[in-house]
């Protein structure tokens, strides 16, 4: 009996020993949480992360991850358990509904694809119908590039994305007769030439169209006389065209 006994003492005991060698040469494999995807992804891309979820696929964990790197946005999915990139795929910057995808503090937040709409109707009329719109960084700034028709011809705008403002608009007529490209010289230039011209406060810059040439008109108040000025500025070349008071 004491035989048998002591087989089955050196039994457990060797397999307590395998246990613990296993334990030594093999380290366990821990799922990456969150903050460790994240950084495992920006050591590999850099970048920023603009939003991080958790799903499941056939009942394992993954991550999806948008990312902006390089002026260039990025779908990523990865599997924490094994450390893999299940995909990586360029991206427009746009979730569910067209909205832009964004994270941190508010003053991040981007306009809404309604809110782009109203701009453009209001400053280009409401003939002009956007087919693609598209989220990019330009100088480290986010803006919206606008693909449209207007007409019989297509173009492009440029909006800052957090503003609204026009930063660049370009129209291509069908025919290929005519093509104009215009880069405007943006609201702060424009109240830059306005006050070049009249000394004051400006209180409103809008960017209008006059007898088919884009223009800023700059209201500028003059307290000391109560009076207040409107200044039209070719929208391109920035020449002042009027000058108009008002009392």
């Amino acid at each position: 009996m004491s035989k048998w006994k002591n087989i089955a003492l050196i039994v457990v005991a060797l397999g307590i020993f395998s246990v613990v060698v296993m334990s030594v040469l093999l380290p366990t494999q821990e799922t990456m949480n969150e903050d460790e995807v994240k950084e495992w992804i920006l050591e590999q891309y850099g970048g920023t992360i603009l939003s991080i979820q958790e799903s499941e696929q056939f009942g394992q964990l993954q991550y999806h991850l948008h990312l902006l790197s390089e002026d260039r946005y990025y779908e990523i999915k990865v599997d924490p358990f094994n450390q893999l990139i299940l995909s990586l795929e360029p991206s427009s910057g746009l979730g569910e509904g067209n909205e832009p995808i964004v994270g941190g503090a508010p003053e991040q937040i981007l306009l809404s694809q309604q809110e782009l709409r109203n701009i453009v109707q209001q400053e280009f009329g409401d003939k002009v119908t956007i087919f693609e719109v598209e989220l990019m960084e330009q100088e480290g700034n986010p803006v919206y590039r606008l693909s449209f028709q207007q007409g019989e011809g297509t173009g492009e705008i440029l909006l800052d994305a957090q503003t609204g403002e026009v930063l660049f608009y370009s129209l291509q007529e069908n025919s290929m007769v005519h093509e104009k490209e215009q880069v405007l010289i943006g609201e702060a230039e424009a109240e830059r030439i306005a006050l070049l011209h009249v000394e004051g406060v400006v209180d409103d810059v809008d960017l209008d169209e006059e007898n088919g040439r884009l223009v800023y008109e700059v209201e500028v108040e003059i307290e000391a006389e109560d009076l207040e000025a409107d200044v039209i500025i070719d929208a391109i070349t920035g020449e002042v065209i009027a000058i108009r008071w008002e009392d």
